[in-house]
């Protein structure tokens, strides 16, 4: 059964820590979480009367925009203690939810963190590798630097092959994004369904009879011919899995 995780985002935190040329992209945290199961919860908390340009993006990838205006200094204070109610709350009402994303750098974040893991929660953190407190990073089953998605986002350019008339297909390169996913998270030989299930994720309109192939596998069979994907055969289980190749 997919993970279902419900994230919470410090939007103050993560858009003022970004330099005057740059743009904060959420969209880089939420397709990474996608990877690890289905976002069934997605709140941000700002006053949005000064972060306009960002409201498209949120509404665009459905996030709940939470309104804290700002009345002076104490209102940072009432934006972190609204997160750590809300979280708390979800940890109650919706057991179900079993990951919490806590988008932010922010080291007051260090007990809501303890206090969802008391709760057998795992708890993935992400925030900026200049500006987040050790203790927080510490704390969470797994962090990561906004820094370097923005980094691997920057370098995803075709490979070259010897022969290629043509850059890869954007098909192909969501199946490559899913296996490169697969293999962050330790799964190196996955099963056809297992590389679908993410690739559905990942983009939930995938689909295979759409791009003119009868199944699955056949779909993964044309990316094999293009060099994108190695196909596998497991003679013990009886199965083929996928893999990059080398």
């Amino acid at each position: 059964m997919d993970s279902r995780i419900a994230v919470f985002i410090d939007f103050d935190n993560m858009a003022l820590s970004m330099r005057e040329d740059e743009t904060f992209r959420l969209s880089l945290i939420l397709d990474r979480l996608k990877e690890k199961g289905k976002i069934l919860l997605k709140r941000a908390y700002s006053d949005w009367t000064r972060f306009q340009k960002y409201q498209r993006e949120l509404q665009e990838n459905g996030v709940e925009m939470i309104e804290m205006p700002t009345r002076g200094i104490q209102q940072k204070n009432a934006a972190d203690i609204k997160i750590v109610i809300d979280a708390l709350e979800t940890a109650f009402a919706r057991d179900y939810v079993d990951i919490f994303a806590i988008v932010s750098g922010d080291s007051d974040f260090t007990p809501l963190v303890s206090k969802l893991r008391e709760y057998n929660k795992t708890v993935i953190g992400f925030g900026h590798q200049k500006t987040t407190n050790r203790l927080l990073i510490d704390q969470c089953d797994e962090f990561i630097f906004y820094d370097a998605l923005v980094r691997a986002q920057s370098s995803r350019k075709p490979a070259p092959r010897s022969g290629a008339a043509a850059p890869i297909e954007p098909d192909f390169e969501l199946l490559r994004d899913a296996l490169q996913a697969l293999g962050r998270e330790g799964i190196s030989e996955p099963h056809f369904s297992h590389v679908k299930q993410v690739l559905l994720r990942k983009n939930p309109a995938f689909d295979e009879s759409a791009l003119g192939y009868k199944s699955f596998g056949k779909f993964l069979e044309a990316a094999q011919r293009k060099g994108v994907v190695k196909l596998v055969r497991d003679k013990k289980q009886n199965v083929s899995k996928v893999v990059i190749p080398e």
